[in-house]
């Protein structure tokens, strides 16, 4: 392209003008669409796409520099160590060009976690006695909550709880009221996501 440029000091005085030859190149670096949650302590990979002849792509993750993985680098396999907001960028490189995307933040979500704390294993209950089942559910929306007996179709029990904000528990109560309901049955919870 030729562009023309005029420079003039003064208003009074007629410009200089100047005419330049400029290789005006569409080049472009640019983050994909994140697909799912980012969680810290789990590997999370990103990609990038480029136009216009680039050449090689470099991350930077919260102010540190990344050498990208696969075809020129395009994509990064990354685990965040806590979680929070974070600053996620690629440079794209071209033979004499530097194109750099736009930066996007990314949060990192606190990895769940479901542990059954009560009861505690090996403990003696009778027939007909309320048990107490607590899970600690860390990063949990809420739980839900199975029994089912051996061979069973359907659950004696099917509940959704939600996990309590201050605790981050999630309880339940249940009766086995007879011994054949009793042998091998299994409780069961899982855990919803925000």
């Amino acid at each position: 392209r030729t562009v023309q440029v005029k420079v003039a000091a003064d208003p009074r005085v007629p410009p200089t003008v100047k005419t330049l030859k400029l290789n005006i190149i569409d080049v472009a670096a640019a983050l994909d669409p994140l697909t799912g949650q980012v969680f810290a302590g789990a590997p999370c990979a990103f990609t990038c796409t480029g136009r216009g002849g680039i050449q090689r792509f470099e991350w930077i993750v919260d102010g540190v520099k990344y050498e990208g993985q696969g075809e020129q680098g395009k994509q990064l396999s990354f685990t965040f160590e806590r979680p929070g907001p974070h600053l996620l960028s690629v440079t794209g490189y071209s033979e004499k060009l530097v194109v750099h995307s736009d930066e996007r933040t990314v949060t990192a979500l606190q990895k769940p976690s479901l542990v059954l704390v009560e009861p505690q294993d090996g403990k003696s209950f009778v027939y007909g006695q309320k048990i107490a089942f607590v899970a600690q559910a860390e990063g949990l929306k809420e739980t839900i909550w199975t029994v089912t007996a051996k061979d069973a179709k359907e659950p004696l029990l099917r509940v959704e709880k939600p996990v309590d904000a201050t605790t981050s528990q999630s309880k339940i109560e249940y009766t086995f009221e007879e011994a054949s309901k009793v042998a091998d049955a299994l409780v069961q919870v899982t855990g919803k996501l925000p």
